[in-house]
């Protein structure tokens, strides 16, 4: 097979992966939409008895009825993840020229308005370049990364990120790294699908969602989130940008 050929049937394949991508987004979509309605009732029923017979029920009703309100609550966001997530994977956001150390700043002041970043951790990072690409969405790559790093740490450590970038005349490549409690080896191609979280992790609030939304921004962007490194003493995240701007459709 000459090299046209090859070339040809990479792109196909490519095409192919994009397409079933989409039909994954789509499918996400309808089923997260159409669990919304039963879920939310799930959760307002509920409520509703637990007031109505708050008096006549006893400890242990009122216990199963709590652990119904937490269920339906959670599954209520999960849905909404999901439905947030099947919108990056099919959308066009607005591109333009943006300064990825701004996407940065951002994400740094929403981790800590949402007291996601402990006092003592530090996020620091070289000169970051501009690119064409959607503010909003690499905001949220950013701040997806970073949040990753503060979380998985061992007890009693000192949160630590680190971010660099590497440049040639195609892409950008920033390289996330921490000094985490690291992946383990058995986790690391599973770790960027959704719903799956590196190694037991069940006292941590989340999803297992963070890696999934920086990859689907990336590969928005016509990028992509791997996995360079890691070990007992962290992780080393590659994201790789284009330097001009790609859509979803590219």
């Amino acid at each position: 097979m000459n090299t046209n050929a090859l070339q040809q049937e990479l792109e196909k394949t490519q095409q192919q992966l994009q397409e079933l991508r989409e039909e994954y987004a789509q499918y996400a979509y309808i089923v997260s939409h159409d669990l919304r309605a039963p879920m939310r009732q799930m959760a307002s029923f509920a409520e509703l008895l637990r007031i109505r017979n708050q008096d006549t029920l006893d400890e242990d009703s009122l216990r199963f009825l709590d652990h119904i309100l937490k269920s339906a609550t959670k599954g209520q966001k999960l849905i909404e993840v999901l439905l947030d997530y099947s919108r990056i994977q099919t959308s066009d956001a607005p591109r333009g020229k943006l300064a990825l150390s701004t996407c940065l700043n951002d994400a740094c002041d929403q981790l800590r308005e949402q007291h996601l970043m402990p006092d003592n951790a530090t996020i620091e990072s070289t000169a970051l370049p501009a690119l064409q690409g959607n503010a909003s969405q690499l905001t949220r790559l950013c701040f997806e990364l970073c949040r990753n790093a503060l979380t998985y740490q061992p007890e009693g450590n000192t949160p630590k990120v680190q971010i660099d970038c590497e440049s040639d005349a195609a892409q950008h490549t920033l390289l996330f790294t921490d000094n985490g409690t690291g992946i383990p080896a058995a986790q690391h191609t599973k770790i960027f699908k959704p719903l799956q979280r590196g190694g037991k992790h069940d006292d941590i609030d989340g999803y297992g969602m963070g890696l999934c939304f920086a990859d689907a921004i990336a590969r928005a962007h016509g990028g992509s989130v791997s996995l360079r490194d890691s070990n007992e003493s962290g992780s080393t995240f590659a994201v790789t940008l284009p330097i001009t701007a790609q859509t979803n459709a590219d």
